[in-house]
């Protein structure tokens, strides 16, 4: 019988660009940047009776941003004291929250601009909102630190991929890209709103 090598023993090995490509592809799906393309979300959150009017939802995008802006700092102590995994774990645990008050938020009776009626109001999408563009920053972040792969003559080890070694620094180009995906997220709530 064949031994089995411990799962903590066992390397997975991924090329420097794919696991670039999966950090940029997360940052695109989760990062602060989403909720700069709430235009297309306000029209809905009025339409489906959450707010009276687009003037009312501006709120949710301000305080949104305010709270997101606190917790971007406060993912770059994090990244300075735990760490990429421990800031990009805690970014995705702040920004599941966020989609889950989303998620949970209520209509209200009085179509959401006035002081009675029942639901969970704007204070549910502000924190939801802000929890969602600040988790998704933490995330990426973190990512940063992996633009560091791209610097001329980085090789990561255990790579197969011949074209990890030396040559030209694509450090630059690396951040550009991975900065980039920050404006990409906001497309997200355009793309939702495309359909009927």
């Amino acid at each position: 019988m064949t031994p089995v090598m411990p799962l903590h023993r066992r390397r997975i090995r991924i090329s420097k660009r794919a696991f670039f490509f999966v950090a940029c592809a997360l940052s695109a799906l989760t990062s602060g940047g989403l909720i700069a393309g709430i235009g297309p979300l306000q029209a809905a959150l009025v339409r489906e009776g959450y707010f009276a009017s687009l003037g009312a939802v501006a709120e949710v995008f301000t305080g949104g941003f305010q709270i997101m802006t606190v917790l971007t700092c406060a993912a770059g102590l994090g990244l300075s004291r735990a760490g990429p995994r421990a800031t990009a774990a805690a970014g995705a645990l702040v920004a599941l929250l966020g989609n889950l008050m989303i998620g949970a938020a209520e209509p209200r009776e009085d179509g959401g601009g006035g002081g009675g009626g029942s639901g969970n109001g704007a204070g549910t999408f502000i924190v939801g909102m802000g929890l969602i563009g600040g988790g998704g920053n933490g995330l990426w972040i973190a990512s940063f630190p992996l633009t560091a792969m791209f610097r001329a003559g980085q090789k990561t080890s255990g790579s197969s991929d011949s074209r990890d070694g030396g040559g030209k620094d694509r450090s630059g180009t690396a951040t550009a890209v991975l900065s980039s995906m920050f404006n990409v997220a906001g497309l997200q709530y355009m793309i939702l709103g495309l359909g009927p």
